[in-house]
């Protein structure tokens, strides 16, 4: 009994759409000493998380959520950092993609992909 009810927890998962963001973050060429310094992306003013450059999924319940994104660069501890809000409804992904700037005390760049 216990496997049958275990089956069905999975079909109801696979069955579910995920909800939530993908974050892809990107740099220019040129800038490739950004590559020593891993995004932190912070959801809703949580506690800040170590994401690589690409893309990354997260999770997020349905509604509106504030998503923030930074580097710690040399003597800045949160280069860059910009944020952007968006409203998530359910079974939805949301497309985001933050670029990093030229200039490291400039805000990174938000936008929908």
């Amino acid at each position: 009994i216990a496997s049958s009810a275990w089956k069905e927890v999975e079909l109801m998962t696979e069955s579910t759409p995920p909800t939530g963001i993908n974050v892809t973050t990107k740099f220019r060429p040129v800038q490739f000493l950004l590559y020593l310094c891993k995004p932190k992306l912070v959801i809703d003013n949580g506690e800040p998380v170590v994401i690589g450059w690409g893309k990354s999924f997260v999770p997020l319940a349905p509604g509106e959520h504030t998503v923030s994104c930074y580097v710690r660069y040399l003597y800045l501890p949160r280069a860059m950092e910009s944020s952007t809000t968006v409203h998530v409804g359910p079974g939805q992904v949301i497309e985001l993609r933050w670029k990093a700037r030229w200039i490291i005390f400039s805000p990174g760049i938000w936008s929908l992909t």
